[in-house]
């Protein structure tokens, strides 16, 4: 039997579409999906289910009143999942469709002939299934099963779950969204503590503000390079840009410190902010000279002063490659990443 949703059905999806949209977090989500999908579709049990990577459920809310047979079923219902006729594939969730229901991919003889419904769904009162699938990330997938003892789902019920999992995107990006920034202002949070300094730097790179910790910071590491480590950091800010976080290491001279800059912005185009700290190294590969030897000293010493590859290969009659080499292991016993880092390091004796 097919029909069509009524203006009735359309007002009840509006009451829900608001009550749904008020959703502060992921818990009050899920709690209230039940009741939302039983008020606009109508069934006798409604799920929530988070699906964490494969079929793993961490997860569910549901009907009230099924809580203990479903419990009890839990570890069944896991084991005769794979025998689901609308997952597809090895458990690839992913793949699931928007809308489907049982009856759109085998017979009812045929499902009610298979393990899954002897061993569960019966036990549910559960003859008929409608899926949906309002959320899906990397981390995890919202899917929907609405179940029916009666009868089976039409047009109605289809349309109307695919116009509330319109609604379910939008509320979901925005919880995934606020919690990704939640997270990234607790990261924030932890660092911007006494021990660490804070620079921050407007979208395009100008320098905006430093406050006292981070000048500390730089005036005892690199005294006489301030501005070469400004720019150095303004570099890492700028060239982090559209990742939740990242950070780097620079090395004091003849010190067995270290600076670490982590980059943190909230939104992008907004203003960019790095955390400084003091991290202590120890071992073997602490940064310094005395493990350089006087080529590669030399070396450094045109690197500091700007010189290219080519241009220091001239000056000291080498070919170019083997500048490449000099400065591969000048950045290795430094324990820097790239030249300008190293020409930070760098005091002529």
């Amino acid at each position: 039997m097919s029909s069509s949703p009524s203006t009735g059905d359309w007002r009840k999806l509006s009451e829900a579409s608001l009550w749904l949209h008020e959703s502060k977090n992921w818990q009050e989500l899920a709690t209230k999906s039940p009741l939302i999908l039983h008020h606009v579709i109508g069934a006798d049990l409604c799920c929530w289910n988070e699906v964490d990577g494969v079929i793993n459920i961490p997860r569910v809310e549901l009907t009230e009143g099924y809580e203990e047979t479903v419990s009890t079923l839990m570890e069944t219902l896991m084991e005769q999942l794979p025998e689901h006729p609308l997952l597809p594939g090895e458990s690839a969730v992913a793949d699931w469709p928007e809308v489907s229901q049982i009856s759109d991919v085998v017979t009812q003889r045929k499902f009610e002939d298979s393990g899954l419904y002897r061993e569960a769904f019966r036990h549910l009162d559960t003859r008929y299934q409608l899926i949906g699938q309002p959320f899906l990330s990397d981390d995890f997938t919202v899917l929907f099963s609405i179940n029916r003892k009666n009868h089976d789902f039409d047009d109605r019920d289809r349309t109307l779950l695919s116009n509330l999992l319109g609604h379910y995107r939008i509320v979901c990006n925005r919880l995934q969204t606020d919690e990704a920034l939640q997270d990234r202002l607790n990261l924030f949070e932890n660092l911007a503590n006494e021990n660490n300094g804070i620079i921050k730097f407007s979208p395009e790179g100008k320098l905006l503000a430093i406050n006292s910790k981070a000048e500390q910071l730089i005036s005892f590491h690199f005294p006489e390079k301030k501005n070469d480590f400004l720019s150095q950091c303004r570099s890492f800010c700028l060239n982090s840009r559209g990742v939740k976080s990242n950070s780097y290491k620079l090395f004091s001279e003849n010190r067995n410190l270290a600076l670490e800059l982590t980059y943190f912005s909230t939104f992008e185009n907004s203003e960019i902010t790095c955390v400084i700290k003091q991290a202590q190294q120890t071992g073997t590969n602490s940064p310094g000279f005395s493990h350089l030897t006087s080529r590669q000293r030399e070396v450094l010493k045109w690197i500091a002063e700007g010189k290219s590859n080519a241009d220091i290969a001239i000056i000291l009659g080498l070919s170019q490659r083997t500048i490449e080499k000099h400065c591969e292991h000048i950045f290795e016993k430094l324990g820097v990443e790239n030249r300008f880092a190293a020409s930070i390091l760098f005091q002529p004796v």
